[in-house]
């Protein structure tokens, strides 16, 4: 389990990494869109890109804690779709931001 999670860390870090050079030209990224597709919000590019690879990090620490000590419960079945599901929102806001972005240049 802890080497599936170390190498969905590595797959996390590595979309910030190459999504950090796409956006290279923006100062700040939006963080959360609304229903009419209206950016809330924006925070500081890194701070943006590092959110996921941060929260998959305490998630994962936390799931293979917790599968330490009730392995019945967090099984690496479940541990492994909680960590998925995290990577796979992590492409869906990069793919709005490059979304974001296209529209800018227009």
């Amino acid at each position: 389990m802890l080497a599936a999670s170390l190498i969905g860390f590595a797959i996390s870090v590595l979309l910030a990494v190459i999504a950090n050079r796409q956006f290279r030209e923006f100062e700040r990224l939006p963080m959360q869109w609304g229903m009419s597709g209206q950016v809330n919000w924006t925070a500081p590019r890194v701070l943006v890109l590092a959110f996921i690879p941060a929260l998959y990090t305490l998630l994962a620490s936390v799931l293979i804690w917790a599968a330490r000590y009730d392995p019945a419960k967090y099984t690496a079945k479940s541990v492994g779709t909680v960590l998925v599901v995290l990577i796979a929102a992590q492409i869906l806001h990069l793919w709005m931001l490059d979304r974001h972005r296209l529209n800018q240049l227009k």
